[in-house]
């Protein structure tokens, strides 16, 4: 008999793999594992791809991937990525928060990445994603991920697990990442139904 789906939806828990990697060694590793994005059809998986990457690469408390519903002009979490300790955090998938909110704007508009420290991030307060996931950050990365001024989606990291603020070193590293996922996003269908969204995974499904 099939098990029964879990009750919450899916979450990706990421074990740190070793220290916080920068400089030209860490561009070149994500030039080569991110030649492995275009083999992933369904957007969530991409999304579950690039946040284990960051979670790898700049092993950090939390991080989000939002995409961009162009209806209602919101950003909605559609994969939210933790290392263990951290697993219990509230789950904010299908959150939304309006692209008009501070933060949000000026990550968009940006073209790069924004290393924000603590005194930065009060607008954090009025985000109902940030609001859900319950935690104030002390230290964030954001960057927007745009085509051609086309709005898809926003990553976010925060709080990286040794203690120290990000730097302009990770800062670039995202960059790059949010370059390449938006040539990915740009060429499929973006599907943000809340089934979809919160459908658990099959591996989630078989433990459970």
């Amino acid at each position: 008999m099939p098990s029964a789906p879990p009750a919450g939806p899916p979450l990706l828990v990421r074990p740190p793999m070793g220290a916080r990697r920068s400089g030209d060694d860490l561009i070149t590793d994500l030039f080569e594992a991110c030649s492995d994005l275009s083999f992933l059809s369904d957007t969530l998986d991409g999304a579950d791809f690039v946040l284990a990457l960051i979670l790898d690469s700049i092993p950090s408390t939390i991080a989000l991937c939002s995409f961009f519903d162009i209806n209602t002009r919101e950003l909605v979490v559609v994969r939210q990525g933790v290392t263990p300790a951290f697993s219990s955090l509230p789950n904010a998938l299908g959150t939304r928060a309006t692209e008009f909110a501070p933060l949000i704007a000026r990550s968009m508009r940006a073209g790069r990445s924004l290393v924000l420290g603590s005194g930065d991030l009060g607008a954090l307060g009025d985000d109902p994603r940030w609001r859900m996931i319950g935690i104030s950050p002390q230290s964030v990365i954001t960057t927007g991920v745009v085509a051609s001024g086309r709005y898809l989606g926003l990553i976010e990291v925060a709080d990286p697990i040794d203690g120290a603020p990000f730097t302009e070193s990770d800062g670039h590293a995202l960059t790059y990442i949010g370059q390449q996922f938006s040539e990915y996003l740009a060429q499929r269908e973006i599907d943000l139904s809340s089934e979809r969204i919160l459908r658990p995974k099959l591996a989630q499904a078989r433990r459970n």
